[in-house]
């Protein structure tokens, strides 16, 4: 386990484990809803990895799933 403090550590070390991901990326966030700007800031990092055929799986609240903007949002 690995405590990261602050949104740029977060993102800085989730770029560094998806480059070295060689079968799955599986990132968790503990949000209720995802904003747009956490959208657009991972959808650079699952195209490197399903482009290179790792499988990613971003594991979400049960309650971002239900939101409607985060669920609209994700899959485009």
């Amino acid at each position: 386990m690995e405590r990261l403090i602050g949104l740029p550590a977060i993102r800085e070390r989730l770029d560094e484990l998806a480059f070295f991901a060689r079968s799955r990326f599986w990132p968790a966030g503990p949000y209720d809803a995802l904003t747009l700007e956490n959208i657009e800031s991972a959808r650079p990092l699952d195209l490197r990895c399903l482009r290179r055929g790792v499988v990613v799986r971003n594991l979400v609240r049960a309650s971002a799933v239900k939101d409607d903007t985060t669920r609209t949002t994700s899959r485009n």
